[in-house]
């Protein structure tokens, strides 16, 4: 039996691998998870720091961005299957470029606006690959497929947590956003001309 579940998932690592559009849908998704959603792991320092704010603070920051994340996740559903490529590029450049503004911020009032907007674009953008994930691989290895795109959303997700808590610790909690959000809006420019890309294509739902 664990020799079964071992070949299954080195069958399914080879197989995103090999597939140019599917090994760059989970890359976006690790990317994007690398340096777009990794703020939440120093929003609390961010509320304190940044805005002067208190725990009433953080947890509507952290209630605004959910709300931002499920409207970006219903525009993904909506539309990814018309227009995908567009979705993922514009949901990176309006995360990223509100993630530039929100380092710059310093009113709680503009501070909550933005990080909405952070929310709705990332998820916009991330829903769109991972349905791209799932279209690709097709029924036969679109579980394994889903599984190593989870896989790499939590290990970017994480890594990226560590990392920019320890930027921020050292350079400051304003850099390491601005760091981040101009990574975003570079890898959403740079999308359409990377490997795979053609791959991403509408698709019907």
């Amino acid at each position: 039996m664990e020799l079964a579940v071992w070949t299954r998932i080195k069958e399914g690592m080879s197989f995103c691998w090999h597939k140019k559009g599917l090994r760059l849908s989970i890359m976006l998704t690790a990317l994007m998870c690398l340096f777009g959603f990794s703020y939440n792991s120093i929003l609390r320092v961010v509320a304190e720091e940044m805005f002067g704010g208190t725990d009433s603070l953080y947890s509507r920051f952290m209630l605004v961005n959910g709300l931002g994340c499920l409207a970006g996740a219903a525009v993904a559903i909506a539309g990814s299957s018309r227009y995908p490529k567009l979705i993922f590029i514009a949901g990176g450049l309006i995360s990223g470029t509100s993630m530039i503004a929100f380092s710059q911020s310093k009113d709680p009032f503009w501070g909550t606006v933005l990080i909405w907007i952070m929310g709705f674009g990332l998820m916009s953008g991330l829903s769109t690959t991972r349905s791209a994930v799932g279209h690709i691989a097709g029924p036969k290895f679109a579980g394994r497929a889903q599984g190593v795109a989870i896989t790499f959303f939590f290990g970017g997700m994480g890594l990226d947590s560590s990392a920019l808590g320890h930027f921020a610790k050292h350079m400051g909690c304003p850099l390491g956003l601005l760091v981040c959000g101009i990574s975003v809006i570079v890898i959403s420019v740079a999308m359409p001309f990377m490997p795979g890309a053609d791959e991403i294509h509408r698709f019907e739902k």
